[in-house]
């Protein structure tokens, strides 16, 4: 357990690092280019370390949205992938609509320092390096999110469970059970398409857009025709399953619990899944009891 949580920090270093360089390198070459100082005597010139903390922090925060709208796309559905102009609205989401907000940015850039923006010269030095950059942080955002969706598919080939019958109620709560009467599938939407998932494959689910939704270990992302409550009443008293007013979790996928500025935690959860699920100081020391109990069954410490 130990060397793995290991990989997993040495794999988002090396994407932050390789990230966090190139914002670096590229906010330095933008203001550089075409000046008569040297590459590193530039830093030397008053005023300029200011105009280099302004571009780096408006990379950092462009690297954040990409992340954001990378983080949306794959979400969506196999089926979505398969269509054309998905493709499209995903470049002008990702590349168009950052490269058109450089212009505003640098109108407001040039104007609080007192200078006259000329819309031209600013398309010929600036836009070309900013273009690259924007293009270069797509490439390793899609890249980090790719190999992650990839671990999920080969970390998870376990094929989909057959429906389980159940009665015309439980069908349209989207609940199907065994003879036994225990819970054995949730009935899950992707896109267009309806699924029987077992209760097995449930990560967490939450609520998201005014939608339950539940993420499953293979990566996939449903959405529960219900509310959480509703959710949670067919999970009902599994052992292996904690829930709060927010959320429902699966103890195999918890990694550890993280510390906050506030008493509240933040539950992490196992590689490659990178969601944080806020866990009220109320439930904190009930959450770690619970935890502890379900390692101890699969012989985790």
């Amino acid at each position: 357990m130990k060397t793995a949580r290991k990989d997993v920090k040495i794999f988002y270093v090396m994407f932050w690092g390789v990230q966090a360089i190139l914002i670096l390198l590229g906010a330095h070459l933008i203001l550089w280019h075409g000046e008569p100082e040297g590459f590193w005597d530039i830093f030397t010139l008053k005023g300029f370390l200011r105009q280099y903390v302004i571009h780096v922090v408006a990379f950092f925060v462009l690297a954040g949205v990409l992340e954001l709208l990378h983080h949306w796309e794959f979400r969506k559905g196999e089926k979505e992938w398969l269509i054309p102009r998905h493709y499209a609205f995903y470049a002008m989401k990702t590349i168009l609509l950052p490269i058109c907000l450089a212009v505003p940015f640098g109108y407001f850039y040039f104007h609080s320092f007192g200078l006259t923006f000329d819309g031209w010269k600013y398309a010929q030095r600036v836009l070309p390096f900013y273009v690259i950059i924007v293009f270069l942080l797509n490439l390793i955002v899609f890249i980090r999110k790719l190999l992650i969706r990839m671990v999920w598919y080969l970390t998870n080939k376990a094929g989909q469970v057959e429906p389980v019958g159940g009665n015309v109620e439980e069908k349209e709560a989207g609940i199907s059970k065994g003879g036994s009467g225990e819970i054995m599938t949730l009935e899950l939407f992707f896109a267009r398409d309806r699924m029987d998932i077992a209760i097995s494959e449930l990560v967490y689910g939450c609520i998201d857009n005014r939608s339950t939704m539940v993420y499953l270990r293979n990566g996939k992302v449903g959405r529960f025709h219900g509310t959480l409550t509703k959710l949670k009443e067919h999970i009902g008293d599994d052992p292996d399953f904690f829930v709060t007013g927010q959320w429902v979790v699966h103890g195999r996928y918890v990694d550890k619990i993280e510390d906050t500025f506030s008493r509240k935690k933040l539950i992490k959860l196992e590689f490659p899944f990178e969601a944080r699920l806020s866990l009220p100081k109320e439930k904190v020391s009930e959450f770690k009891r619970w935890l502890q109990s379900v390692r101890t069954r699969e012989g985790r410490s």
